[in-house]
């Protein structure tokens, strides 16, 4: 004679089980709380207390420019600024947020003057520009390691997803000022208006101030022109 099988009654999980699952989330938003803490101290150490810089831009479009090379400065985080601009140069005189003296040295002068036009092409095609482009926010890709996200505008959005259906062997790039800082095949998921910025240097470190320079510029500019470094020296 066949035995109907009992039917037991599910055991609710204990406090430890129920830890235990939780912990890949749990750790997932530590280490995005990390990476975000980590965004905000990439340029800005809290006070500004690094050396004190002269830097001269200059360029056609220099006073013209001169209030979004403002809110750049503000959003790198430069301690006590004094601005000056005439018609073909900025002069900025401001404390370095002292975090690495001589990277931002090298790098902040750059992204100050940086005009910061965005391309998104496929082979020659332009599918997208800055202009269709809402906001740059912080994220991770899947190695946990930082990169710009770039909101695009929702019909905007909706074409770039529909062109890399009908491409999905294809590939798209994008561009700033000419120069490729991403790229990303066509069969890559993508969602929310949302196209990352996966940046092709290796080092995490590195990515992560290109990540911190590309949002900064993104949702401060574009300038109309590229303003070049004239020089960039000790005040004191």
């Amino acid at each position: 004679m066949l035995l109907a099988p009992t039917m037991s009654t599910p055991q609710p999980r204990t406090t430890a089980s129920t830890a235990f699952l939780a912990m890949p989330v749990f750790f997932g938003s530590l280490l995005m709380a990390a990476v975000l803490l980590l965004y905000v101290l990439v340029w800005r150490g809290g006070v500004a207390d690094g050396e004190r810089v002269g830097i001269s831009l200059t360029g056609s479009c220099a006073q013209h420019d001169e209030a979004m090379v403002t809110r750049r400065v503000a959003a790198i985080g430069l301690g006590e600024p004094e601005i000056i601009s005439t018609p073909n140069t900025i002069q900025i005189v401001a404390t370095l947020p002292g975090q690495d003296p001589q990277t931002e040295r090298d790098e902040i002068p750059e992204l100050l003057g940086r005009a910061g036009r965005i391309q998104i092409k496929a082979d020659d095609r332009v599918l997208a520009t800055e202009t269709d482009i809402d906001e740059a926010v912080l994220g991770l890709d899947e190695s946990g390691i930082a990169m710009a996200k770039l909101v695009l505008d929702r019909n905007v959005a909706a074409m770039l997803s529909e062109h890399m259906e009908d491409s999905p062997l294809g590939v798209i790039r994008i561009y700033m000022d000419g120069e490729i800082i991403a790229e990303r095949p066509n069969s890559m998921s993508f969602s929310d208006n949302e196209i990352r910025v996966i940046g092709l240097d290796s080092n995490p470190a590195k990515r992560m101030r290109d990540a911190a320079s590309q949002i900064i510029i993104v949702n401060h500019g574009p300038l109309s022109c590229d303003l070049e470094v004239a020089s960039v020296m000790g005040t004191q």
